[in-house]
């Protein structure tokens, strides 16, 4: 799902709701590690209580294999200061036995049923999909249930090539999470106890994000929060000058956006504004609606018109 759709909120919500004998797991990856390996397995199990029931002695994890972890997980040694050395081997050699260790690992946590939650895997590193791939080919017939939450817009070719795998296997079930209904918005306004007299203009700005409708309902109806526009902000990001562009012109002209008009005031060729609408489409700031274009987020094309000088305007 998008940003601020729910993901995390739901997990919080379901976990905690979990008997006391599951065990849980939790991680996130981040932008700032996409080029860190395994920074994101790194904190399943380097928390201290994880770290004193791998080590300790009722542990069934083999000195091996702890000394095998200690290549991701050198404080392993404050706890076991009497493992050897990890021999060093060819790099091929080195990752399949970090991605056992791994698993070692986790089936013995498996004793009860264990639950691994990963969110925004879709900033994952390509060392953490491929365990994820090991992982559940190693341990198909385990009590392991992995969760992971990412947004499907911003997903790796590797983590879409990963999640095929495995619904052709028929071992995944994907839930993806719709903006709120007109009555679900609504039934959120009144929850929050916001004013009964903004619920016909917050849900239509708001696009039916929970999260852009809990933000604007803070605020008064012509404003909009800081936080909730600097996410809008750092959607753009990145993108090319002349998308951005595209999307400048297709602000001002909202709520009429139409191919013929976007070219003949862009001045480019048909197939760089296609390829500049198949971008914007496909990160889902702008969607079709029958033969014209709309920004998927009103708010978006607000911020979009701010940011331009008024001559370019």
């Amino acid at each position: 799902g998008d940003p601020g759709i729910g993901k995390s909120t739901l997990w919080q919500q379901w976990s905690h709701g979990q008997a006391g004998d599951t065990r849980v797991l939790e991680a996130r990856c981040l932008s700032s590690t996409q080029t860190l390996p395994l920074a994101p397995v790194s904190g399943l199990f380097g928390t201290h209580i994880c770290l004193e029931q791998l080590t300790g002695p009722k542990s069934d994890v083999s000195s091996v294999w702890l000394t095998e972890l200690t290549r991701l997980l050198p404080q392993i040694r404050d706890y076991r200061p009497d493992l050897p050395v990890a021999i060093s081997v060819p790099p091929a050699e080195e990752r399949r036995r970090l991605f056992e260790a791994l698993t070692q690992t986790v089936q013995s946590l498996c004793a009860s049923p264990l639950v691994v939650f990963i969110d925004d895997v879709h900033w994952a590193d390509q060392a953490t999909l491929d365990w994820l791939a090991y992982l559940c080919d190693r341990m198909r017939d385990d009590p392991l249930l992995l969760i992971c939450a990412y947004r499907s817009k911003e997903a790796s070719a590797s983590l879409n090539r990963l999640v095929a795998g495995w619904r052709r296997d028929g071992r995944v079930q994907e839930l993806s999470l719709l903006p709120f209904s007109f009555e679900e918005s609504t039934e959120l306004i009144c929850a929050l106890d916001g004013n009964v007299a903004m619920i016909d203009f917050l849900p239509g700005q708001s696009g039916g994000n929970p999260y852009y409708l809990t933000e604007l309902n803070r605020v008064h109806p012509d404003g909009n929060p800081a936080e909730l526009g600097d996410l809008l902000k750092a959607r753009l990001q990145g993108l090319p000058d002349s998308v951005l562009r595209l999307l400048q012109t297709a602000a001002i002209l909202e709520p009429s956006i139409d191919f013929d008009m976007l070219q003949w005031i862009c001045r480019q060729s048909e197939d760089e504004i296609l390829d500049a609408l198949d971008l914007l489409l496909g990160a889902a700031l702008l969607v079709e609606r029958g033969d014209t274009l709309q920004f998927a987020h009103p708010l978006l094309a607000g911020i979009v018109r701010d940011e331009l000088s008024s001559p370019r305007r």
